[in-house]
This record gives structure tokens, sequence and C-alpha cells, in this order.
């Protein structure tokens, strides 16, 4: 966590708030802007609501004991992606994004934004299993930097479901993208989920300019995933 002021910054709500990559002490926070800029988000433990107003307020207005958890992606983008960490298992954290000049407690809808809330304590944990590939510009050879890219299990006989909660990462400078399927948790984040074969990988990527795009891979043997090129 850092300190840092945002009134000087456009104002700019936050869309397609999700959170992914939950563990016992950990997770992140991603969306969408309608025009690249850089964030951030504040959280708070205080229960009492006006307390817990008045600390976001003074946050938020006079920078006062304002500690912001940063956007990972170096550049200004439509997206953008927070990673929290430190945090206590099976918590629950009140929290506000910042984006532009302002603190958001809704979504560019006003819809509240989704509860934050990490995981249990694993009873045991699974063996790494990295996949990787790359999301390319429309030519098909220059690297999209900053994209961000959402995976999921789903089930090989009941392919209409979801086995597992979103892991997601973003493209580095050469468009690479890695994530390690052996942090797949269950839907309740109690268990880990180890991919058979004749399951689905979904793969989705948010392009730097907030266009999607999504593919799916089929569990074999060895686990190979097409670069995504954003026509």
């Amino acid at each position: 966590m850092t300190f840092i002021s945002f009134l000087s910054l456009p104002s700019l709500p936050p869309s397609e708030v999700r959170m992914t990559n939950i563990t016992d002490s950990s997770l992140v926070i991603s969306w969408l802007t309608d025009e690249p800029t850089q964030g951030g988000v504040v959280i708070s433990t205080q229960p009492n609501r006006a307390l817990r107003f008045f600390d976001f307020f003074l946050c938020e207005y006079f920078s006062f004991d304002c500690f912001v958890f940063l956007d990972k992606i170096e550049k200004p983008s439509n997206n953008c992606y927070v990673f929290l960490n430190n945090l206590n298992p099976e918590s629950a954290y009140y929290y506000r994004i910042v984006s532009g000049g302002r603190f958001w407690k809704n979504d560019k809808e006003g819809e509240i934004l989704p509860s934050l809330r990490t995981g249990a304590v694993l009873s045991e944990l699974s063996l790494p299993n990295p996949v990787f590939s790359w999301v390319l510009q429309g030519d098909g050879q220059t690297a999209a930097q900053g994209a961000l890219v959402f995976l999921s299990l789903i089930g090989g006989e009941e392919r209409s479901v979801v086995k597992s909660q979103l892991l997601s990462t973003f493209t580095d400078a050469k468009g690479i993208w890695q994530v390690d399927l052996g942090n797949l948790r269950s839907l309740e984040s109690a268990e880990i989920i180890s991919p058979i074969l004749g399951d689905l990988l979904l793969v989705e990527v948010w392009a730097p300019d907030g266009r999607k795009f999504a593919e799916f891979t089929e569990i074999g043997q060895e686990i190979e995933v097409e670069p995504i090129i954003l026509r």
C-alpha cells in the first residue's frame, strides 16, 4: 500500500467489476473505465457505517491517513487491475474503488459494487500447473500489453456448469500472460479444483481499449492455449 492523492485526475466510474484470484489472504479487483486511467482500491474494516463514511471522506478529500492499493498495470488503460494482500482469512472488507478524482461505492450503472471477502485457509495445496499464451494486436505480431486475461474451468460433461472461481492476470510488454491452474478454487473458495480430461478452460480477454474476446481450450494431457488476436 502507498499514499497518493487522486484529486487532480478526471472522474471515471468503474464498470464490470470482478473479484478474482481469491485466497485466504489476498485477491484481485479489476474493472473497466470509459477512458484510459490508473486506479486503486481503499479498504476498511470499520464496522460502524458513519465512522467508515468519515474515514473514506477524509481519505478522498483530504488525503488523511490514505493508503491505496495501486493499479498493477503501469500505463493508463481502460483496464484496471489491483492486487490486495495481507488480508485476513474468511473476512469481509468494505472498500471503495479509486478511479480518477473520486471514490466509488457504485459502478457506472449505479449498482453497489460486489462484496469483498477472502477465502478459507486450505487444508491441502495442489501442485503447480502453469499455462501461458499471448495476446496480439490485429496484425498478429504486435504485443497487446496490459490486456486482462480471465480463466475459469467449465465441466466437460455438463458444458454449462462453471466449476471454479475466476483466475486472472494481465499481459506484459511482449503480450505474454501466465496463470497457475493449481490455484483454481471451488465456487465457495473452500477447496482446490483440479482440471480433468475433457473439461474446458474458458479464456476471456479484455483488450486495453475495452474490447472483449473469448475462446475455449479443452483440457488434455498437455494444455495449450492458442494466442488470441484482437481483430
